[in-house]
């Protein structure tokens, strides 16, 4: 799986440790038994709409999910070099964009904590184990030259969160946490080079750091049979974060043979909304369905780049941007427990 999944899993294994402490403080009572109306953020436990606050047990069941996420669109990351201060290309210097699916087995554990009648506090971690896919690389140098070629990649995605609730008893749960979200892929081995610079030998990788607050609304909503459906939006129109990006394009071509970058994030804005369907097994658990899309837009800062092509400096300022859209479909399982 390599180095950066490896790492990822040991993420997710510090994730899961912290969410059983939280869950292990106290005994929990039935899973769905009707006294639990808290849901995690990424949960699917019960939740009713009532008009008091009942009584509520300290600790919530454990939901383990499993889905397959698809990027239908493709993850875009772009770099442009732009405002040269000097050479002979104008304002218009350098491009470099990569396309690519993201795709892959989305594995996930939530678990909540009720610290009062109203108030709730949940912990997620999710992480993916990827079907990498080709990128497409779009390559120009001022403009009109054009050019292309295509990597293969090795991508590692993970992102945990923690939040609290407030029950408003006829508004739903009002949500407001923070997410920390990785991205990183490797590009390696260039192939099918149309009227693009580089080598066989060429490597690349990005690696994008976002701290995401949010707000949000969830709607719980069970039936006297058992079945529950869960609809929650959360999101916030700016992140923290920090990008580092790095192409190779050809041994000798540049005379640093790479074009590298590392700079906080601006122009950021994440929004995710998430639909489950459960239903009641044995008293005490409960088996669901569930749907996810997120997207996530990033702008790293603008900053001076020094570096030279061809032997021409290329002095000025760059801009590099992500875009990214996901979807996920799968199952979960949520189970009760009792601590002495």
């Amino acid at each position: 799986m390599g180095c950066r999944s490896r790492s990822a899993l040991a993420s997710l294994g510090l994730s899961v440790a912290v969410i059983i402490v939280l869950t292990g403080s106290a005994s929990a009572q039935g899973l769905f038994g009707g006294e639990l109306t808290g849901l995690p953020l990424f949960g699917g436990f019960t939740g009713e709409i009532a008009t008091c606050w009942p009584t509520k047990s300290v600790c919530g069941p454990l939901t383990f999910y499993a889905g397959w996420g698809d990027d239908r669109k493709g993850t875009t990351l772009s770099f442009d070099l732009r405002r040269a201060d000097t050479g002979p290309f104008g304002d218009d210097l350098l491009s470099i964009i990569n396309t690519y699916p993201v795709r892959g087995l989305w594995l996930g554990l939530a678990a909540q904590a009720n610290l009062t009648a109203a108030i709730g506090l949940y912990a997620d971690a999710w992480v993916i184990i990827p079907s990498n896919r080709l990128s497409e690389e779009t390559f120009s140098v001022a403009s009109p030259f054009l050019g292309g070629k295509t990597w293969r990649t090795n991508t590692d995605w993970w992102f945990a969160d923690g939040a609290l609730s407030f029950d408003s008893r006829g508004f739903g749960k009002l949500l407001a946490g923070f997410r920390y979200d990785r991205f990183a892929t490797n590009f390696k081995y260039p192939d099918n080079f149309a009227g693009a610079l580089g080598l066989s030998s060429d490597r690349g990788d990005v690696t994008i750091n976002c701290y995401l607050p949010f707000v949000g609304l969830q709607v719980d909503q069970k039936s006297p049979g058992g079945s529950q459906l869960t609809l929650r939006v959360i999101g916030f129109p700016w992140a923290g974060g920090d990008v580092k990006y790095h192409d190779s394009i050809g041994s000798g071509v540049l005379t640093e043979d790479r074009i590298e970058l590392a700079k906080g994030l601006n122009k950021t804005y994440f929004l995710e909304a998430f639909a489950e369907y459960g239903q009641a097994v044995l008293g005490s658990g409960q088996i669901s369905v569930f749907a996810r899309w997120n997207m996530l837009h990033g702008t790293a800062k603008r900053i001076p780049i020094d570096d030279v092509f061809g032997g021409v400096p290329l002095v000025g300022r760059y801009q590099f941007a992500f875009d990214r859209q996901s979807w996920t479909f799968g199952g979960s399982l949520s189970l009760a427990f009792t601590i002495p």
